[in-house]
């Protein structure tokens, strides 16, 4: 007794052909529950973050002078939608008639958007021990990778992610080094 799964996927816009996700058998009540169980973790994060940027885009319009409090709430909601565009893809969900061109974008620019959006924000908390060129390397990289996954085809873009992952390492690295120093300044 064998049972035998044929899956026709055809591939022109991404680098990587197959399915998005590992396919998962198991009885269907099973099935709900692991799915349901994704749901909420998922809720949960969205919310949580959500809250925290709807917090700090009040605390913008409050204190306009403090425009880091804008980056940070900029980033919180980037962050948010992504969670709606990759994993299950709750947008799909609700636009079916969504091309999967501006799903694809939007997937990449909610990861390519945060590195440029985050050291903004860590450059203006920051400004007395970040270095501007460093500041303006991370910024100017992820923006002008962003503008070509909006003016360029997925076959072309998504060729970006593995550098641009490695990108966002190192941008990461760098923050944390900013803030130890920012930390060790002050003590």
């Amino acid at each position: 007794n064998s049972t035998e799964f044929v899956l026709q996927i055809s591939n022109y816009h991404h680098r990587k052909g197959g399915p998005a996700q590992v396919i998962k058998i198991g009885n269907s009540e099973d099935i709900h529950a692991l799915y349901d169980n994704e749901i909420l973790k998922d809720m949960l994060l969205v919310g949580s973050i959500l809250f925290m940027g709807i917090y700090h885009l009040f605390l913008f319009f409050y204190r306009r002078k403090d425009p880091h409090s804008f980056w940070f709430a900029l980033a919180c909601l980037l962050i948010c939608l992504r969670v709606f565009v990759t994993g299950n893809k709750y947008l799909t969900t609700y636009f079916p008639s969504m091309p999967f061109e501006v799903q694809i974008k939007l997937s990449y620019l909610t990861f390519f958007l945060v590195p440029p959006i985050f050291v903004r924000y860590m450059f203006l908390m920051f400004r007395s021990v970040y270095p501007i060129w460093l500041y303006r390397f991370i910024f100017n990289t992820g923006v002008l990778i962003s503008l070509l996954v909006v003016l360029t085809r997925s076959s072309f873009f998504t060729y970006f992610m593995i550098p641009y992952q490695l990108f966002t390492l190192f941008a990461a690295v760098a923050s944390l080094v900013i803030i130890s120093l920012s930390i060790r300044k002050r003590y």
